[in-house]
């Protein structure tokens, strides 16, 4: 049985759907970009919806989501500090912040 959890708030209006029993929810109908581009208010009130909906479930799935390097960075700080990337990865650029994590067949 699929659970579905729905959330109203100043955001806009998300669902969340359990994957399975151990790993956490998936985000539907949350548009990250234009919330996190949005003015002030909005960021926080998608920081509340979001970290609230990651205490109770631990882990999120958002799909789908274009994120340019610069939201990918805002939707972490809205979880906390960022840490510092690991050595063996590799990062952007412009964007110390943005580990790339790539696989290719054959890898």
């Amino acid at each position: 049985m699929i659970q579905r959890w729905s959330y109203a708030s100043w955001a806009g209006d998300f669902s969340l759907e359990r994957l399975s029993l151990a790993l956490g929810v998936e985000v539907l109908d949350l548009d990250l970009v234009s919330a996190l581009r949005g003015n002030d208010e909005l960021a926080a009130a998608t920081e509340d919806a979001s970290y609230g909906a990651l205490i109770d479930h631990q882990v999120l799935f958002f799909r789908n989501q274009p994120l340019t390097p610069e939201v990918h960075v805002r939707l972490g700080q809205l979880f906390g500090d960022l840490a510092p990337c690991h050595h063996s990865y590799n990062t952007l650029p412009e964007y110390g912040d943005v580990a790339v994590l790539d696989w290719q067949p054959g890898d």
